[in-house]
């Protein structure tokens, strides 16, 4: 039994890698798929086979263990530890594959995971550790000292492996200099660990023990959720994603839809499980701090110093709350622009300007959300606001009378968009591209690349000309003179021959050809086409004329009059 138990703790971790994660990929179409489905198969048999193994070893020992009710809740104890610090370290192992690049889903460079390559296993080690130490506390009768004692061990430990990792992390070798791109996010998230690291070795240094030890847990606490939040959330998506690539024409046959459909109904199903998670990991990070976000607003601002403002009452919890909710209202409204722009909108049949008004009108309308959650936090109801609103208006009459014309122009112009992101038009002088419709101003480039900021109100109250907004083709017309003794008709076919065999110009409606009229001893032939981009038209028009002015110069036409000379007679003295 215990070389049963030996093997299951040490044989079965390496079979998996050796063995089922390769069988894996064979299986597996290329994509992130593998990647995600090979560390989550090394993350829960690493945990499988460290808990297994341990019940084989300690019931094969049970006899010297003992079978009193203390064996029994130690033989639990050490069972719980060897799970979770096997979970740990198979969920690092499985994120950093430092051995096999090919199955890395997180994006770190090679020789950062080599590097890395110990950090769960001691991390693992340090939250068995824990377990069996939290036993101690509880069963064995340990006093008070022990108990201190214990949390400033754990703290340090803790402590020191993180930081351990963190130098680890940010060595870089010093030949050949190299510098890792690392996104945005990542430098403060490293900056936060160290801070929390050098918080808990102050704390446990200078005495405040149970401080230590309960940021010490919440860091390594954090770490382990938000590890297990990125592979659960790219197992999800890929998981849509291959089952809905793989079954595609299945799926259109026996549900009748579309493609696009499939591609929608894929985004969604993937953000709402994203969203589950990301719920249940920001609970599970806020567990330990209180039952909920209020709770936790209490125990860390105290609920003295209320200020009171007629029959309102204002107490820094209350203050610190409305922030934290407008903070999070707006960062969830950001994040959900994010996916609409990027993920989900591009899968239905909008057109891009669509798509952008549609993101800036959700945009607007949850940062109107996120504000009445934050009031309604601070016990602000639409009653008590009501004398606000009565301020407002006044200085509206008076000095933000544009501001909110503009405002609301831009609303008029993302949902009834007479323009939109893409159009060409000419606005007085202001000829361009719109780029981008904001709430308050319209953002055109002109032909030069230049940006003129047009406020709102001037694209709902003045002329505009749209170029490209319904039947987008441009018209091509030229004026060409040609002296009065030139043949009409042969002139006429050839410039007609001309604008029929240009590749750009339509079928429909055909070009054409007029005698204009004469004007100044020359006949005047009015040539017209048109083409499917009116931002071609000055090209294609070079274009025709110089094939013209060659075929005209070929057929021996001239392109003026000739010049006569008259000689004046001589004055005889």
């Amino acid at each position: 039994a215990g070389a049963a138990g030996l093997a299951v703790l040490l044989g079965l971790p390496w079979l998996v890698r050796r063995a089922l994660v390769p069988w894996l990929a064979m299986r597996l179409p290329a994509g992130r798929l593998r990647r995600s489905l090979a560390a989550l198969l090394i993350a829960a048999s690493t945990t499988l086979c460290a808990w297994l193994g341990t019940l084989i070893l300690l019931h094969w020992s049970s006899t010297d263990v003992g079978a009193d009710a203390g064996g029994q809740e130690l033989r639990g104890a050490l069972a719980s530890a060897m799970l979770w610090g096997g979970f740990v370290a198979g969920l690092g192992s499985g994120l950093l594959s430092a051995r096999h690049p090919s199955w890395r889903l997180a994006p770190i460079d090679d020789a950062i995971a080599l590097r890395l390559r110990a950090l769960p296993w001691l991390l693992g080690g340090a939250v068995a550790l824990a377990f069996v130490v939290g036993f101690f506390y509880r069963f064995a009768g340990v006093g008070v000292s022990a108990t201190i004692l214990g949390s400033l061990g754990l703290s340090l430990v803790y402590a020191l492996v993180i930081g351990w990792g963190l130098l680890r992390a940010t060595h870089r070798a010093t030949t050949p200099p190299e510098v890792v791109a690392r996104p945005a996010w990542m430098g403060g998230v490293i900056a936060l660990l160290w801070l929390a690291v050098v918080t808990v070795l102050g704390c446990a240094l200078g005495g405040w023990i149970a401080l230590a030890y309960q940021i010490a847990q919440q860091m390594v606490g954090a770490i382990l959720v938000a590890a297990l939040l990125y592979l659960l959330v790219h197992v999800i998506e890929d998981l849509f994603a291959g089952a809905i690539h793989s079954r595609s024409a299945w799926l259109q046959r026996t549900l009748g839809l579309q493609q696009h459909t499939l591609d929608q109904w894929s985004v969604l199903g993937t953000g709402a499980l994203r969203v589950a998670a990301l719920m249940l990991g920001v609970l599970a990070v806020l567990a330990p701090l209180g039952a909920d976000p209020g709770e936790l607003v209490g125990k860390i601002v105290a609920r003295g110093g209320v200020l009171r403002i007629g029959s309102l009452s204002l107490t820094p919890a209350m203050v610190l709350g409305a922030v934290l909710v407008l903070v999070v209202g707006i960062a969830l409204v950001r994040g959900v622009q994010r996916w609409l722009r990027g993920t989900y909108l591009p899968t239905t049949r909008l057109d891009a300007a669509m798509r952008e008004s549609i993101t800036t009108l959700l945009g607007w309308l949850g940062i109107v959300l996120a504000v009445s959650a934050a009031l309604a936090t601070l016990g602000l109801s639409l009653e008590r606001v009501a004398w606000i609103a009565s301020a407002l208006s006044v200085g509206i009459g008076f000095g933000l009378q544009a501001i909110v014309q503009n405002f609301v122009s831009g609303l008029i112009l993302l949902v009834e968009r007479p323009v939109k992101v893409g159009d060409w038009v000419v606005l007085g002088d202001i000829e361009g591209d719109i780029r981008r419709i904001n709430v308050r101003a319209t953002e055109i480039q002109l032909g030069d690349r230049s940006t003129v900021i047009v406020p709102n109100s001037e694209l709902i109250t003045k002329s505009v000309r749209n170029v490209t907004q319904a039947n987008a083709e441009g018209r091509v017309r030229m004026l060409l003179p040609l002296p009065l003794a030139s043949d009409a008709e042969r002139v006429r076919g050839i410039a007609l021959a001309a604008l029929a065999a240009h590749p750009e110009v339509l079928v429909r409606p055909p070009p054409s050809v007029l005698l204009d009229g004469i004007s100044q001893g020359n006949l005047v032939f009015a040539l017209a086409a048109y083409v499917a981009d009116p931002r071609r038209v000055a090209v294609v028009r070079s274009e025709l004329l110089l094939t013209i002015l060659a075929q005209l110069g070929e057929a021996g036409v001239a392109l003026s009059a000739p010049l006569q000379v008259t000689a004046a007679p001589g004055t005889g003295g």
